[in-house]
């Protein structure tokens, strides 16, 4: 209108907190990787991973701080999470644990047993509740939610995990 410049569809968008880049998550050796970038960066302070096995009712998996620095970056910045199989994770415990067992007495040996059945037990019901889905071949859906300073929250595109 007369010397006013008009910037049309663009004149009152605001600006979205995070512009993501790519994303990409697989499943190998029973082990999650999930990769991601943003291009830009504004006002962040965390993204949380999420998935689900239906695409539509999601579980948060893990939290990780933005790498911005004070939540504000015009550089792109990459992130990465790995999750490994709960039974990966306690192998080296438990094989401690029973030779701890085999150098006891040998009347505590028996206690020290049912000890550590009973925390493997106990290890394993825990981390049930954060890992993937029971069938590693099932179809994974996972996204990343964008949470800002002042709590308000955005969501990356829905991916399918990779198994390879």
């Amino acid at each position: 209108m007369g010397t006013h410049i008009d910037m049309g569809a663009f004149e009152n968008e605001s600006a979205l907190p995070v512009h993501f880049g790519p994303i990409e998550a697989t499943v190998q050796n029973q082990r999650l990787l999930v990769k991601w970038g943003t291009l830009t960066e504004t006002n962040n302070q965390y993204f949380d991973i999420e998935i689900s096995a239906d695409g539509k009712h999601f579980k948060k998996l893990a939290t990780l701080p933005s790498l911005a620095p004070g939540g504000n970056s015009d550089l792109p910045l990459h992130y990465e999470y790995t999750m490994e199989a709960p039974e990966v994770m306690f192998l080296p415990v438990l094989l401690y644990l029973l030779f701890l067992c085999i150098l006891a007495n040998p009347k505590t040996r028996k206690l020290c047993l049912i000890m550590i059945i009973a925390a493997t037990a106990t290890l394993w019901g825990c981390s049930k509740s954060s890992s993937l889905p029971e069938s590693v071949n099932a179809k994974i859906f996972l996204r990343i939610a964008q949470i800002d300073r002042d709590g308000k929250k955005e969501y990356s595109k829905t991916i399918t995990v990779v198994n390879q």
